[in-house]
């Protein structure tokens, strides 16, 4: 098992993720979560959140979840993000969870899903990351 003590600059100094509305939630345990309240500006031609944002959400909360198992001096990077849109929204909150469901020397692997606030299972997917440097 991987030890928590990554040494990784938090994500709330991101300036896209601050730009774009993400609201850092739970990483812990291999369990990452963000949200997002859905502005007009997050909407697509069609009226409907655009597609982009919600992988956005799904992969910002599939890092959190990988980061809480690095270990110092580790760093993360996305190597394969797929995503399944499952219904569409176009208001309210969005919540993106993770779980690592495997972990090897330099890889980890989740799942993830990005729900609306009345629970509506809006996306689907799936995680790759590989894991780099380290003490």
């Amino acid at each position: 098992m991987r030890n928590e003590g990554t040494d990784l600059p938090y994500d709330d100094d991101s300036p896209f993720l601050r730009h774009v509305g993400v609201d850092m939630g739970l990483s812990d345990n291999g369990t990452g979560r963000v949200s997002l309240a859905v502005q007009p500006h997050h909407l697509q031609v069609a009226g409907q959140v655009h597609g982009g944002l919600i992988a956005v959400l799904a992969d910002t909360a599939m890092f959190r979840a990988v980061r809480s198992l690095l270990r110092r001096g580790e760093r993360t990077t996305t190597i394969e993000l797929k995503v399944n849109f499952l219904e569409n929204t176009n208001s309210g909150l969005l919540t993106a969870t993770a779980h690592v469901i495997s972990t090897a020397e330099r890889m980890m692997v989740g799942e993830i899903q990005v729900t609306a606030d009345d629970g509506r299972l809006i996306a689907q997917g799936q995680g790759t990351f590989l894991v780099f440097g380290g003490d």
